[in-house]
């Protein structure tokens, strides 16, 4: 693992809500298109659930446009890109990490997330299955 990754267990700040999150560029390589639609879907039977965006991209726009349309919008966060250093602090607020890339290298982010505690949901593409076991 890469020095800057520190491997941590997870407490859960509020334990009532789940929190699903992305941390990428928000492109349409990357997913992100599906991430807003399927997560209305979830959010129709689990109230108690949320969202997380880290990330800047040429989908940012449409992602909250989104938001907004199928009212989301006080659930849905966007805090746009961030630093590497400040990454952490995010990835310890998130239950659930999904990555939904239509292709991916190694997949950074899915040792990022499982390294700080995330549940990981990614997509069967790229480096994701060398990293992520199904199950």
């Amino acid at each position: 693992l890469p020095g800057y990754i520190q491997i941590t267990d997870k407490k859960r700040e509020n334990k009532n809500i789940i929190t699903i999150g992305v941390v990428s560029r928000l492109e349409h390589i990357k997913g992100m298109d599906l991430v807003v639609p399927a997560f209305a879907k979830v959010y129709d039977k689990h109230k108690n659930v949320r969202v997380l965006v880290v990330g800047d991209g040429s989908l940012l726009k449409q992602m909250e446009e989104d938001a907004n349309r199928l009212h989301l919008k006080n659930i849905i966060k966007f805090v746009g890109r961030q630093e590497q250093a400040a990454l952490q602090s995010y990835y310890d607020k998130i239950d659930v990490l999904l990555m939904p890339s239509r292709s991916e290298g190694f997949g950074l982010t899915a040792i990022e997330g499982m390294a700080r505690g995330c549940v990981l949901v990614a997509s069967n593409t790229g480096g994701l299955p060398e990293v992520v076991k199904e199950g």
